[in-house]
């Protein structure tokens, strides 16, 4: 699963009428959510109280992926057309976000500032034309999903182009070492699963056991609730900032992690 810090944020801009259709692509995009690739956010999700257009304004300008729900509804709204889409187009000639226009109904949204964008469905096909409503939505998930993948990996190659945050875990079982693991990722897992980024096959271990993350400028151990837990100095702990030379136990496995000298 991947650190709510890295999910990629996704607003979604559409006209009322269209809510039903919104919804359902909201429910496609469920298993990103529920992985931790993504969050969505959408005006339907206002609380009472709040300011709805400085809510709205907040979300618009800090999201990853702006979603345009395309149909005659949305042309005709001038929030949707002439305030909520020029925001995005103007956030992604800046290079701050990614946007994509969804057709849900048909119309000449190719006479539009949004006509030479890479629209979905495949070949811009509305939603409504597909005789398989599913598959339609499943092939703009596999859109966004390609566009998510591309955002995470320049978050990755970012990360990794800065020298202070540079370190390694060497985990030991009964006094062996059984791997040094470079630290070269946001969020690393550590668990029995053989898929984990560092992988300890040892019966003190659930599957997946606990995360290292770089949060707030800083190295965190955090467990995810197993049995036997983490310990620091014999207290057992649910999570632990990093110091160079701090070592992580448990049962008969020892996380030592240490600061890479600069060159």
């Amino acid at each position: 699963m991947a650190s709510p810090m890295e999910a990629i944020k996704i607003f979604c801009c559409y006209a009322r009428r269209d809510h039903e259709l919104q919804d359902q692509l909201v429910k496609h995009l469920e298993p990103l959510r529920r992985s931790g690739q993504v969050t969505t956010w959408h005006d339907r999700e206002l609380l009472p109280g709040t300011t709805w257009k400085q809510e709205i304004d907040k979300h618009l300008e800090t999201s990853d992926i702006v979603l345009l729900l395309i149909s005659p509804n949305f042309m005709s709204s001038d929030y949707c057309y002439s305030i909520e889409m020029q925001k995005a187009l103007e956030r992604q000639a800046r290079g701050e976000t990614r946007v994509i226009p969804v057709i849900l109904r048909p119309v000449s949204w190719q006479e539009t500032p949004i006509g030479e964008l890479q629209a979905l469905p495949t070949e811009g096909k509305p939603i409504v034309r597909w005789s398989d409503r599913d598959e339609a939505f499943r092939d703009v998930v596999k859109g966004i999903i390609t566009v998510v993948s591309s955002l995470r990996k320049t978050r990755e190659e970012s990360f990794l182009s800065l020298d202070a945050q540079k370190a390694q875990v060497t985990v030991e079982m009964k006094g062996e070492i059984i791997g040094i693991y470079p630290l070269n990722r946001r969020s690393i897992s550590i668990g029995r699963n053989p898929h984990a980024d560092i992988f300890v096959k040892s019966q003190y271990f659930t599957r997946t056991h606990a995360f290292i993350r770089w949060t707030d400028g800083a190295w965190m151990i955090t467990d995810t609730g197993s049995p036997h837990g983490l310990y620091y100095n014999e207290q057992r702990i649910h999570q632990h900032t990093f110091a160079d030379d701090d070592r992580i136990s448990v049962g008969d496995v020892t996380i030592h992690f240490q600061l890479v000298p600069q060159r």
